[in-house]
């Protein structure tokens, strides 16, 4: 797609926003009769590993939420749930050089007050940052151009002193390594901006070129502090740029440590092929592979043919959709839904042994690009409005953290498994590590690029075979996510839809969704090496089993 199409594009989309374009979430409807399905699981063949890497790291609004009263402290505690119970290890936002964290003071002159209680108050729940440097201080701007003028509006040009620009990364770099010591910066990411293919009212009014210029100024100034310091970009959206990037690096001898870009579930790799086609790599995409698969296997093959070889790569941005509120959506949105659950599982395993880093934009609905949940429209609804997050404003549980829950705990070593199904969006994964059997069966409806709203119900008959006799004896816990589990939302509905919660209505709904997940009906005792499992499984459901 053109620059001028991109323009264009992002008009048409703020447009359509603006005036209510909203698609909506749509609850999906179970057809009767049901299908049977048969899934087999052996124990004792290996699949690979599962890499873990959607545990890396994730996303977080922007770097103003963070030291801004009440709202700050909320982020914080969402980060640190993130933290303990999916294992998240790493945090990017956006806007860290914003007037509103304020470092840049004017020429040589910088505040790093803010941006210290920032990184103190992320490190102290356990996470570490991944450094997204973004966007521009308002003295240091060229133009007067901002990104998302009904949120916190920041500014997108390049700087109109690109030496200053460089004096000021140094300046950051430098003060971060003597606050936090070397041995734990060498530890951290830097990112050069943030999607700079997208034009206003996105994220980057330059060209390119413009952000060649910058990446390279950028990358050389975290360099003279540390040559050990990681850098890299593009940072685009539907991995742009990827391979004119890379030549870009080869040619400027510029620094490049990994790669990141972006996916979301209802795009396309029409930006990738071409770029495939110039590094000469193959593009035949296989019919079972989803976008996700398609992109990173893209991505990997485009890196093998550029001078740098495979580098570090990580996809800093995905979710099932990259639209967001109900009031305005262009594309159907299951953020708060239990298909959400189902994406999320089907996405990482799309991504799996692809990937150093695959980052959920984001872990929780304190997010504030079109304002913040609650405090206007489109996002008046705060409760639930169709947040990127994982945990909503008053830290409720979303179907989509129950997923990745179960995912944090199914360990490292696949297991063979096959799934003879008559309709699609069936899928499983099953590990046995130190010990522990875990099995995952999900039921995605494809919403978001088929339109897809109903299916029949899945009789599923799970047979694993095989088991060591370690197991012997042990109990098989069952849990769910579906309509009736670990939904909170639907409960939300039938309170009348609410948009701000009474403090006895948000313990409710937390409790709900928290203790509803657990589905005694699934447990069974493991008598012998082979085990039968029958359960239903209803569209844009999940069901999990592990051993004591």
């Amino acid at each position: 797609m053109k620059e001028s199409d991109l323009r264009k594009s992002g008009i048409i989309t703020l447009f359509c926003f603006l005036a209510g374009c909203g698609a909506g979430y749509k609850i999906p409807v179970v057809l009767e009769p049901g299908v049977k399905v048969e899934i087999k699981v052996d124990a004792s063949k290996s699949a690979g590993a599962l890499d873990h890497s959607w545990e890396a790291m994730i996303g977080s609004g922007n770097a103003g939420l963070y030291v801004r009263e009440v709202w700050g402290e909320k982020i914080l505690s969402h980060l640190e749930d993130a933290h303990q119970n999916l294992g998240i290890r790493m945090v990017r936002f956006h806007g860290v050089f914003g007037d509103q964290v304020g470092i840049f003071q004017g020429p040589g002159e910088y505040d790093f007050s803010k941006v210290d209680q920032l990184y103190d108050g992320i490190l102290k729940t356990g996470v570490k940052p991944f450094i997204e440097l973004s966007f521009m201080p308002e003295a240091l701007a060229s133009q007067k151009a901002y990104g998302f003028p009904l949120g916190y509006k920041p500014n997108i040009s390049p700087p109109k002193d690109y030496e200053e620009w460089g004096r000021m990364i140094e300046a950051f770099t430098r003060h971060l390594v003597e606050r936090y010591g070397l041995a734990e910066v060498k530890q951290w990411y830097f990112e050069v901006w943030n999607e700079p293919n997208l034009p206003p009212p996105a994220f980057w009014a330059g060209s390119m070129n413009d952000y060649f210029r910058l990446y390279d100024l950028t990358a050389k100034a975290i360099k003279s502090v540390d040559p050990a310091l990681k850098v890299g970009g593009p940072a685009t959206s539907q991995a742009a740029w990827i391979w004119e990037f890379l030549e870009h690096c080869s040619q400027a001898k510029a620094p490049v440590d990994f790669i990141t870009t972006h996916g979301y579930g209802n795009e396309k790799t029409n930006l990738l092929i071409p770029q495939a086609e110039k590094a000469g790599a193959k593009i035949d995409q296989e019919k079972t592979g989803g976008f996700f698969y398609n992109e990173v296997r893209l991505i990997n093959e485009i890196m093998a043919r550029s001078s740098f070889g495979k580098l570090p790569l990580y996809i800093t941005e995905w979710n099932s959709s990259v639209a967001y509120s109900y009031q305005m959506n262009l594309w159907p949105n299951d953020h708060d839904l239990p298909n959400d659950a189902a994406f999320m599982c089907r996405a990482v395993k799309e991504v799996n042994g692809y990937t150093d880093g695959f980052s959920h934009w984001t872990h929780s609905d304190v997010f504030e690009e079109w304002g913040l949940p609650g405090t206007r429209w489109p996002v008046k609804n705060g409760a639930f409005h169709g947040g990127f997050g994982l945990i909503t404003i008053d830290g409720i549980h979303k179907p989509s953290y129950h997923s990745f829950v179960f995912l944090h705990q199914m360990g490292g070593n696949l297991i063979e498994t096959r799934v003879n199904s008559p309709i699609p969006g069936i899928e499983a994964m099953a590990a046995l590590d130190q010990g522990q059997l875990r099995v995952l069966v999900w039921y995605y409806l494809d919403t978001i690029t088929k339109g897809e709203t109903r299916g029949p119900l899945a009789m599923v008959n799970l047979q694993i075979n095989h088991l060591p006799e370690s197991l012997l004896g042990k109990k098989i816990i069952g849990f769910r996510i579906d309509q009736d589990h670990g939904n909170p939302f639907a409960q939300w509905l039938k309170m009348g839809k609410p948009a701000k919660l009474a403090t006895e209505e948000i313990l409710r709904l937390k409790t709900i969704s928290d203790t509803s997940i657990r589905a005694s009906e699934l447990d069974h005792r493991i008598e012998s090496a082979d085990l039968s499992v029958k359960f239903s499984l209803p569209p844009a459901g999940v069901i999990f089993l592990e051993s004591e």
